[in-house]
């Protein structure tokens, strides 16, 4: 489940939806296919759908990072970042984060 599969790292990203990065999860979590999301069926023909957040696919999942302080692993998974950061900066990264719920 490496950076060249179809789906990059699926059940870390799950786990990750469900358990980790949000205090209150939604009933839908990850589109298996682009061109369905959930939501308001307004927003369709507002918008040509393409793809959504959410899908596990790798044109959905692929981000860039870009840095001064100086060189990055070209591929990271998210969770990766903030310690490359740290490392690069020799403080902890980010700099802003204020503690969940405040």
């Amino acid at each position: 489940m490496g950076k060249n599969t179809q789906c990059p790292s699926p059940l870390e990203r799950l786990w990750r939806a469900q358990f980790a990065l949000v205090e209150n999860p939604s009933d839908v979590i990850v589109s298996l296919e682009d061109g369905y999301c959930s939501g308001l069926k307004l927003f369709i023909h507002v918008v040509k759908i393409v793809s959504t957040h959410g899908s596990l696919n790798r044109t959905n999942s692929t981000a860039f990072i870009m840095s001064t302080a100086g060189p990055l692993s070209p591929v990271m998974r998210s969770t990766d970042i903030p310690r490359n950061m740290t490392d690069l900066l020799g403080t902890p990264w980010p700099m802003n984060k204020c503690p969940r719920g405040q």
